[in-house]
């Protein structure tokens, strides 16, 4: 086989899918190649000179040679596939985990919630003061010690509430009787005679609430 012609074969695109067929060939082809010699020796080369053959051995050689390069090549183009296939699935596993963490975090910040918004209401339960969940939801914070000091300062505003208005109610000016004098609570319950025991009561609802 000629130089050029090994070249040929060597750049054909389709040389990989008949590579295997090649080999399987072996050196059965030997002597025709050793005729082809004889004819080539007798009418020469187009060139004028004598151009250099090839063994079947030596072709071989070639292919195997190239065959070797393409599968290197390959093979660095699937590592480099396998290796973008791996950074993709790490990044999904990240997220995976993420996502998880984040479920994780939600829970527990649920339950924490509700274990802050229990541990109020007992707080404003051991003062006396029932509230409703909105309330409630307003006093718990973030930490429990915020939620804490807004129970406690909750606590203080609502007693200081109290305690004003009973002052108010106190400062209320007790009616006076058709006498002139001062109706209070203790005198009309001394009212024996019960209807006009219950006619001032209606007639002073104040002093009885």
């Amino acid at each position: 086989m000629r130089i050029r012609e090994v070249k040929d074969l060597l750049k054909d695109p389709i040389f990989d899918k008949y590579a295997a067929a090649i080999f399987a060939e072996g050196d059965g082809d030997g002597g025709d190649d050793n005729g082809d010699n004889g004819d080539d020796d007798g009418n020469g080369d187009d060139d004028g000179g004598e151009e250099k053959k090839y063994t079947q051995a030596e072709v071989n050689k070639m292919i195997e040679a190239r065959l070797a390069r393409e599968r290197a090549r390959n093979k660095a183009h699937e590592d480099e596939a396998e290796k973008l296939a791996r950074m993709s699935e790490s990044q999904k596993q990240a997220k995976a985990l993420k996502d998880l963490q984040d479920r994780l975090d939600q829970m527990e910040a649920k339950e924490a919630r509700s274990k802050m918004a229990a541990t109020a209401r007992r707080m404003l339960q051991d003062e006396s003061i029932m509230v409703d969940d909105v309330i409630i939801d307003a006093l718990v914070k973030g930490t429990a010690e915020d939620t804490d000091t807004a129970v406690k300062a909750f606590v203080k505003s609502y007693k200081a509430a109290l305690k004003k208005e009973a002052k108010e109610t106190f400062k209320k000016p007790e009616p006076k009787t058709g006498g002139g004098g001062t109706m209070t609570r203790a005198d009309i319950l001394k009212i024996t005679d019960r209807a006009e025991r219950q006619k001032m009561i209606k007639a002073h609802p104040e002093l009885f609430r």
